[in-house]
């Protein structure tokens, strides 16, 4: 089920009075929307706020491009795959800062994504396509940030209960230069608290900005899908499988402006993981660290109103350390990157373009990038187009890691792979007038020398992974009624767990106290990979496509008390993803309190 509107033209005080126009993943030096080629979509806070999301997924299943994958429910993991790419080729941040785990196989944002929760005043950016010389290493498909604003001065409460033995509970305090957040979530087979703040310390020519993340949760886990005599195998839970996430993000922003044309800007950030995995049936109990530190400093030049210039140094340490419970040996890993960049925007009275380059080091090897982007208005039309490319390091666990067994650890690690390299190309053509919106954006992208696990090891391919499609989407405004229409067509060769054909229909409604969502999506058969106990291999099956229909009800009591019902998957339908049966109908009811 996908669910989003991402414009919002309603003559009402219930959502915004129009699309956020500020961005901040396309460029360090230009924030409007529209001066920017790259193909960057909002979730604002008024509608996260109006549909009640509890995780990062529900607010993303109508976002052209992106195919979202849960696995079983809450304590599934969670892919979200970026016009036909794979999901570890999109990067997750907070707040713009990259949130990823060292430890994981392939050094990406995956453990963080099934765990993160979001709260009514959040808001959601993504940017589409390879963006290396912005982002550096990973991102080649999407950075998919969650931004945490500050606001006027309050304090929010909610809880929620329903199905599943489903309780939630939510408080964040706010005010302009600091903002709390914590939020704690407790189902039948899953449980997460999380916690966040910054705090905003400033002066007329500098700023100071710490801040903190922390997320621990608990999953009971699912037998993996299998074919054994010709049969496929559904999963099927198993309480003697699970999963314990602690990790945490962590540091500052700064920025200090030496006069008007110069400004230096400097990040610190740290992330510490500590995943734990048990699987009873073979005797398992491993943990995996991994700890991430960055320092990013840039200093901007603005010329003139034609020319602005950015150039920084990245600095970056991973670590890794693998132990099971009851083997002596550990696996530990370390590898340091460095990155020099620089970025150049060029205004050309209705011509904007954006020029971006990167060297990134890491040991012997080494990956340049470079990115070009452009718009130009032509009356109510805006046309834009980007050419990015972009690269992955190998990560720690690719290059040192082990599998853990009842028997220890078996390397399969391989310190000899070579950085993955892609690009991206997409041109949009977009339409608007006061009632109507029309986006279509042709895409194609390509990963080359990708890093694929083969023969219990891994190592670099010999196959091209290229990707290609087209996003189209229709808005249409009725006063106290909007409507959203989102297709994404994808193909390519090997495309495992993306539909080619997505329909996404959303519809918006506010009048005076009340409020409401109705979504309806529809995706074609696709493939999934599973492991074939006849053959010793991978096999692919195909899963049935269908129609999954979600609605939220909300009504304000008073300026200060709301009242809200979510049904996810309201006809109850019963279907895989992945190969996981996913629970069927969810409801759940709750209360919003803002003071």
């Amino acid at each position: 089920m996908r669910l989003l509107l991402l414009f919002i033209l309603i003559s009402s005080n219930c959502y915004a009075n129009e699309l956020k126009q500020e961005v901040s993943l396309a460029s360090r030096l230009e924030k409007d929307s529209s001066k920017i080629g790259k193909v960057t979509q909002v979730v604002d806070s008024y509608l996260v706020n109006a549909t009640k999301p509890t995780f990062l997924d529900e607010a993303l299943w109508n976002v052209g491009g992106l195919h979202v994958k849960r696995l079983s429910g809450a304590e599934g993991t969670l892919s979200i795959f970026s016009r036909g790419m794979r999901s570890t080729d999109s990067i997750l941040a907070i707040d713009g800062v990259k949130f990823h785990d060292p430890s994981d196989t392939q050094g990406s944002s995956a453990p963080m994504l099934q765990d993160m929760m979001l709260t009514s005043q959040d808001e959601i950016e993504i940017l589409k396509g390879a963006s290396a010389s912005v982002a550096g290493s990973t991102s080649q498909g999407a950075i998919i940030s969650i931004n945490r604003p500050y606001g006027d001065k309050k304090l929010t409460y909610l809880q929620e209960a329903g199905s599943l033995r489903r309780f939630k509970e939510a408080i964040t305090v706010q005010d302009t230069n600091y903002r709390l957040d914590a939020i704690r979530l407790d189902t039948d087979r899953y449980s997460n608290s999380t916690f966040s703040g910054k705090v905003k310390v400033q002066g007329e020519r500098w700023s100071l900005k710490p801040f903190f993340n922390q997320i621990v949760s608990f999953a009971q886990l699912h037998d993996a899908t299998s074919i054994t005599n010709s049969v496929v195998i559904k999963d099927v839970a198993n309480k003697l499988d699970k999963r314990e996430n602690n990790i945490g993000l962590y540091g500052e922003k700064s920025h200090f402006e030496l006069s008007d044309v110069i400004s230096l800007h400097n990040l610190v950030s740290y992330t510490d993981s500590d995943r734990r995995f048990v699987f009873g049936l073979f005797s398992s109990d491993g943990s995996y660290l991994g700890q991430d530190l960055v320092v990013d400093d840039y200093i901007t030049i603005s010329h003139s109103d034609m020319f602005t210039s950015a150039i920084g140094y990245k600095y970056e340490s991973e670590s890794l350390n693998i132990s099971q419970k009851g083997v002596e040996a550990e696996r530990d890993a370390y590898q340091v990157s460095r990155d020099i960049y620089a970025e150049e925007k060029i205004q050309l009275d209705d011509l904007s373009l954006l020029v971006s380059g990167r060297r990134s080091s890491q040991g012997d090897t080494s990956a340049w990038t470079y990115d070009l982007s452009g718009t130009y208005p032509i009356g109510k039309l805006v046309l834009a187009s980007h050419f990015g490319t972009g690269f992955r390091n190998p990560s720690l666990y690719e290059k040192y890691g082990a599998y853990l067994s009842s028997s220890g650890m078996t390397h399969i690690g391989n310190p000899l792979l070579s950085p993955e390299r892609s690009w991206t190309y997409d041109a949009t053509v977009r339409y608007s007038d006061d009632k109507n919106t029309v986006l279509v954006t042709p895409f194609m992208s390509r990963i080359r020398n990708p890093i694929i696990f083969e023969s219990s090891l891994y190592k670099n391919g010999t196959s091209d992974r290229d990707p290609h499609g087209i996003e189209a989407s229709y808005e249409r405004y009725f006063g106290v009624l909007s409507y959203r229409a989102n297709y994404t067509y994808t193909t390519g060769e090997d495309l495992i767990d993306i539909p080619k054909h997505e329909l996404g229909n959303s519809i918006l409604f506010c009048k005076n106290k009340w409020s409401g969502s109705l979504r309806v999506s529809y995706e074609t058969s696709k493939l999934y990979a599973t492991f074939n106990n006849d053959t010793f291999e991978t096999s692919k099956v195909r899963e049935n496509p269908g129609l999954v229909v979600g609605t939220t009800a909300n009504y304000a009591i008073s300026k200060n008390v709301e009242v809200y019902i979510v049904a996810n998957n309201a006809l109850d339908r019963t279907y895989t993803d992945g190969g996981y049966k996913r629970h069927g109908g969810e409801a759940y009811a709750g209360c919003k309190l803002t003071f």
